[in-house]
């Protein structure tokens, strides 16, 4: 097991820069308008012998490693040029989102790569959301505020991932810098008993309702059926993303994707009046 760590190692070192990493997207829809509202970008590495890696494979390595910041960096790039190759083509994404890992907020070198690479592309960073988890935003508050705080200032998009998860959420919440919050699929997961007596969706309203108070957006994600997107909707929810509206896909079928992602939220949405 060793050895094959540090053999999968020595490859992901080699495959940065090398064309090998891929970019799925994962549409986000708007509960309100019933449009796209952006897509999440997740990378994938086609690896020449053991075929296309999900990013459990190897993310967690790369954090371990290091390599986690070039790889961070490569992602970046990748994400903001197909913003921009759609936006050739005359389809539109509102904004992209990339997700942060917490050695790079703390690192100290976000902000020059987020700006570097919105230069290079050619993108307004309002059209750049950057997704940190809940627990990596926590763990060093005044830091990592300072980095989010400078992006906000820079006008990209930031959101808390997974919330819900981490620790002391309420508590620090109101300091964090940040424009959305995503609630994660565990409130939606809760036991058949418990959401019998009404709990899950009280709980949805409730950070719902917090998310407003605050100023924030609110998007459900992990969403998997028609009931769950009700309950969503009910909740009061900003935006929904899940394999209900669309599985992660290349960026060819985004379109084609999120169009039959806003006819399911119709079609559900009509099923409510």
């Amino acid at each position: 097991r060793v050895q094959e760590r540090l053999e999968l190692e020595d490859e992901l070192r080699q495959a940065l820069g090398k064309e090998q990493l891929a970019l799925y997207f994962q549409p986000r829809v708007d509960l309100r308008t019933g449009r796209l509202a952006g897509a999440e970008a997740l990378v994938r590495w086609r690896h020449p012998e053991r075929g296309l890696l999900s990013p459990d494979s190897f993310v967690p390595l790369a954090e371990e490693t290091g390599l986690i910041v070039a790889l961070g960096r490569e992602v970046l790039d990748m994400a903001l040029a197909q913003v921009e190759c759609w936006d050739r083509s005359g389809f539109v994404v509102p904004r992209v989102a990339v997700n942060v890992s917490p050695l790079q907020l703390r690192g100290g070198g976000l902000f020059e790569d987020v700006r570097n690479a919105l230069r290079r592309a050619g993108v307004a960073a309002s059209r750049l959301e950057v997704e940190v988890t809940e627990t990596a935003a926590l763990a060093d508050r005044h830091r990592g505020s300072d980095v989010l705080a400078e992006l906000r200032r820079l006008g990209v998009k930031v959101s808390l991932d997974d919330f819900g998860t981490g620790y002391a959420s309420l508590a620090h919440l109101h300091e964090l810098p940040v424009d959305a919050i995503k609630l994660d699929r565990a409130f939606l997961e809760q036991a058949p008993e418990y959401a019998a007596r009404g709990g899950e969706l009280a709980i949805l309203k409730a950070v719902a309702a917090l998310g407003k108070a605050i100023g924030v957006e609110v998007t459900a994600e992990g969403v998997e059926n028609e009931e769950q997107l009700a309950q969503v909707i009910e909740a009061g929810c900003d935006s929904v993303q899940g394999f209900l509206v669309c599985q992660p896909v290349p960026p060819m079928l985004v379109q084609d994707a999120a169009r039959r992602g806003l006819a399911v939220l119709e079609r559900v949405r009509a099923s409510r009046r």
